[in-house]
């Protein structure tokens, strides 16, 4: 039988323990880490926004274009160290929005514009909802749409990914928002399993670490809907693969390395931590998953010696 979450008083919101079932916890959770949940997938954003601007910089190409960019990404960035709904966070993230809408209007077409749209909807995204209104959200989904048909267009794997995680973010907070909906609470959140699930089957690991982070939401989403052996086949899948991650060598490309580098911040912070957490609440048996998975790759370990 799974093990329930175990939270505070405070958080069952007034129920009883008993009253508290798995898909409650999940959602719960899904509610009060929305940012945590989106962080490795910002970072990834930003890796794009700046192998962007670094190469139309060398290439002496759209420099104003460029600066506005990385400034438009701090103000992101700075806005989000603020509390949800206050006016600084507010005030920061509508300046990253007007800076984004002023490379769209003046480079429409180019790479950058491209970014540009997916930082505009991020800035809808982070801005959030009041209660009783989703129109942040609905326009975050419009400009993610806009910067999925844009990778599409580009053919980068990790930027057609990053469009369906934001995506798929998106439809669940819409989720959350009409729950008093239950017939467009429902929609939402199985479009928000199709854009995972183009990732897992469409895109695959060409993604990176995003694949992953993809699997992880699917089964977070699976789990909701108590289809709990499907959601430990998942979670089981990235603990396996992102217990470790193998170093870049030093030939590789800067690109390569950096992305090596946000996968190991994927696997410590999220990705296999993740996983392995999920697992136990799941009522999995790590410590025994972690000795059948040492025993299998220990002959592969000997053999390279």
């Amino acid at each position: 039988m799974a093990k329930q979450t175990v939270i505070s008083r405070a958080e069952l919101e007034g129920k009883n323990e008993n009253e508290l079932d798995y898909a409650e916890v999940a959602m719960f959770w899904i509610k009060q880490n929305a940012s945590k949940i989106l962080t490795v997938v910002a970072i990834a954003f930003a890796a794009i926004a700046f192998f962007k601007v670094m190469h139309d910089r060398k290439e002496g190409r759209l420099g104003e274009a460029s600066n506005k960019l990385y400034s438009a990404y701090q103000d992101f960035d700075k806005g989000l160290e603020f509390p949800w709904a206050s006016a600084e966070r507010v005030t920061a993230l509508e300046s990253a929005r007007t800076k984004a809408d002023e490379i769209l209007t003046a480079y429409k077409g180019e790479p950058l514009a491209s970014t540009a749209l997916l930082l505009k909807g991020n800035t809808y995204f982070f801005q959030g909802d009041q209660y009783g209104s989703a129109q942040n959200t609905q326009e975050a989904i419009r400009y993610f749409t806009q910067f999925d048909e844009a990778a599409i267009k580009g053919g980068d794997p990790m930027e057609m990914a990053a469009a369906q995680l934001a995506l798929g973010y998106a439809q669940e907070n819409l989720a959350l928002l009409t729950s008093d909906n239950p017939t467009n609470s429902l929609a939402a959140l199985n479009a928000a399993l199709a854009h995972y699930e183009k990732v897992e089957k469409t895109i695959g690991k060409k993604a990176g670490f995003l694949y992953y982070e993809a699997l992880i939401s699917k089964a977070r989403l699976l789990a909701t809907n108590r289809e709990r052996d499907k959601a430990i086949e998942l979670y089981k899948t990235v603990y396996t693969d992102r217990r470790h991650v193998v170093p870049e060598s030093e030939s590789a490309s800067q690109r390569a390395r950096m992305l090596v580098s946000l996968q190991q911040y994927a696997n410590q912070f999220t990705q296999g931590a993740t996983a392995r957490l999920q697992l136990q609440r799941l009522g999995v048996d790590v410590e025994a998953l972690d000795k059948e998975l040492d025993a299998k790759t220990a002959p592969a370990a000997e053999a390279k010696q």
